[in-house]
């Protein structure tokens, strides 16, 4: 081992010499305390002039596209991610008893003291079974079924689809004997097959339309558990138990309500496209060649998807010759909105959502001719407020609560289609008199269950169907 003498010790000795003459090696001479060389100067030093500039001229709009909230024609969205909280689960549970007693179904993850069991778009029909007497019992099966029943009064008759078939066996006795208590899970399907074309599942739903001809339909799912003993008694060898319960498949619009601009800006970009608002013309024509006809301008909310929880608001701008416009006055819209009933000496000017509900038996069209029965209901009716008029123009804006009786949106299954749409209707004072002919502007909609929420997993094919539905 290398020993290091040791230094002589002074506090006021400094011990640099001292380790310089132990390690010379070890210490560089640039270590040593003096005067520093100097380094040789670059015979043409770099300045800040000389360097290169880095900064660059603002971006214009010009060098990135625009952007819209759904995809062009030549654009697809290829991810959306769901930031939405799920809506919680309910933690109650569905009891229904068979008439002896011995045989208990339990549906779970419904509201508590809901009188029937309630499942969404994917829902998963999930519980258990309780036996009594279950050594007796040599099998048992679930059935979840969904019927489509159309009956046509004074027309083609009657048809009745399978919507939905579904059978689980839950126990077959082979050695063992059944237990007391059977759990059991089954999703339900989002679509079926009837006649050849894939339809969506249909939701809950039943309308009637009397006279002659009319029509019933309706759409109703239960839920069966069948239990079979090995012995029968004089009531028979099957005990089942049988619970209807309702499909409500929710859905959302791809787009938030946009906020209608201010009167003024609203008023200045009357021609400008807005790629949140779309513009349905239409014209109301005239039996004199002196009177001018009077064109509309009807401005919904683009996308034509809307819920049946949101307000439904609207633009409406008419231009014309003052002579015209002064035939018009007596019909313009009121502040508080249109009654539904009009004066045919008044006249009268609406804007309101129609829902049609159609049943055709044979699901098909003889040639040149529609074999469907309809019924056309109003569900929403608007209030209208004056925004701004000149000598050749009048503008209003307003809007559309749907009734809250309406629970399901759009949807067609099989020979059943409930559509909606929006409807501008303009009556002249005296119709039969008027110069003036009477408007009715039919605009087809979409109406989903619930509002708008950021990050919702829509499917874009069943948005595109939907848009192509609406807009055909």
């Amino acid at each position: 081992m290398l020993g290091i003498p040791a230094a002589p010790h002074s506090s006021a000795a400094p011990c640099t010499p001292y380790l310089i003459s132990v390690f010379p090696a070890l210490i560089s001479k640039s270590s040593v305390p003096g005067p520093r060389p100097s380094l040789p100067t670059p015979a043409n030093p770099m300045s800040v002039v000389s360097l290169p500039t880095y900064s660059q001229p603002p971006p214009t709009s010009a060098d990135s596209p625009a952007y819209t909230r759904i995809p062009r024609d030549n654009e697809q969205r290829v991810l959306l991610r769901n930031r939405m909280a799920q809506d919680p689960i309910p933690e109650g549970t569905f009891t229904k008893s068979s008439r002896t007693g011995s045989l208990i179904l339990h549906l779970e993850n419904q509201d508590e003291g809901v009188p029937v069991p309630v499942y969404n778009k994917g829902g998963i029909v999930a519980g258990s079974i309780d036996l009594q007497k279950a050594d007796n019992v040599a099998a048992v099966d679930l059935k979840i079924q969904g019927y489509l029943s159309l009956k046509e009064i004074g027309g083609a008759g009657t048809a009745t689809a399978k919507v939905l078939s579904t059978t689980l066996n839950l126990f077959s006795r082979s050695t063992t004997p059944c237990p007391s208590t059977l759990h059991f899970s089954q999703p339900l399907p989002a679509s079926y097959v009837y006649e050849g074309e894939t339809y969506a599942l249909p939701p809950s739903y039943e309308v009637h339309l009397s006279g002659l001809p009319g029509f019933r339909a309706d759409v109703s799912y239960q839920v069966t558990v069948v239990a079979t003993k090995n012995k029968g008694n004089l009531f028979g060898n099957q005990t089942t138990v049988s619970t209807p319960i309702i499909y409500f498949p929710r859905a959302r619009p791809p787009n938030p309500v946009p906020v209608p601009p201010s009167p003024s800006i609203f008023l200045s970009d009357i021609n400008r496209p807005n790629e949140d608002w779309e513009v349905i013309e239409s014209t109301m024509r005239s039996r004199k060649q002196n009177v001018t006809p009077i064109q509309a301008k009807l401005f919904i909310p683009s996308g034509r998807v809307f819920s049946i929880k949101n307000t439904l608001n609207f633009r409406l701008h008419l231009s014309s010759s003052a002579l015209s416009l002064a035939t018009f006055l007596p019909c313009s819209p009121t502040e508080v909105g249109a009654s539904r009933t009009h004066s045919s000496n008044k006249g009268v000017t609406r804007v309101y959502v129609i829902r049609q509900t159609s049943v055709d038996v044979r699901n098909a069209s003889f040639v040149g001719e529609k074999t469907e029965i309809f019924k056309l209901v109003s569900i929403g009716e608007a209030s209208f407020r004056r925004i701004g008029d000149g000598p050749d123009w009048a503008a209003w804006e307003g809007s559309v609560e749907i009734d809250p009786n309406v629970k399901v949106g759009s949807f067609k299954a099989g020979g059943l289609w409930v559509k909606d749409c929006i409807i501008l209707s303009i009556i002249p004072p005296s119709p039969h008199n008027s110069p003036l002919l009477e408007l009715r502007q039919t605009v087809p909609i979409r109406l989903v269950t619930e509002p708008f929420a950021e990050g919702y997993e829509f499917d874009p094919a069943e948005w595109s169907d939907s848009d192509r539905d609406a807009k055909n």
